[in-house]
C-alpha cells in the first residue's frame, strides 16, 4: 500500500492547475526475503520522473517527499505513475508494485 497525498489547485484557465504531490509512506512491503525492505518511489508525470530516497531495511518507510510539477496543463496529460522499489546493487533493484493516478481538482489522499 502506498499512501499519497495531492493538492490540485488555483486553476488559471481551463485545463490548468499547480500541481504538488507527496508521496507519503509505504506499508508491508516485502522485497527480500532475509532482510526488511530498502524501499524507495518513482514517480513519473509528463514525461519527468522522480524519485525519493531510500529508507533502509525497513518494510513500512515514510518518506513524505514533496514532488512540486508546478503548473501543469491537465488537458494535456492528467495521470501519474508510481512505481514502488527494493534496492539491491543499483543494477538489480527489484520492482515491488506500481499504480497510476488520475489527477483531478482539489486536495485528495489515495492509496494505491
Amino acid at each position: 500500500m502506498l499512501l499519497l497525498f495531492c493538492d490540485i489547485s488555483g486553476l488559471f484557465s481551463v485545463g490548468m492547475a499547480r500541481v504538488t504531490i507527496t508521496v507519503k509512506q509505504a506499508s508491508d512491503l516485502w522485497g527480500d526475503h532475509t532482510t526488511a525492505t530498502d524501499g524507495y518511489v518513482k514517480v513519473f508525470y509528463g514525461g519527468q520522473d522522480y524519485r525519493t530516497n531510500v529508507i533502509y531495511n525497513n518494510n513500512n518507510p515514510h518518506w513524505n517527499m514533496v514532488v512540486d510539477l508546478g503548473t501543469q496543463d491537465l488537458s494535456m496529460a492528467n495521470k501519474v505513475r508510481f512505481e514502488v522499489w527494493d534496492e539491491d546493487n543499483k543494477w538489480d533493484d527489484d520492482l515491488l508494485g506500481e499504480c497510476e493516478q488520475v489527477l483531478t481538482a482539489g486536495v485528495k489522499e489515495d492509496v494505491c
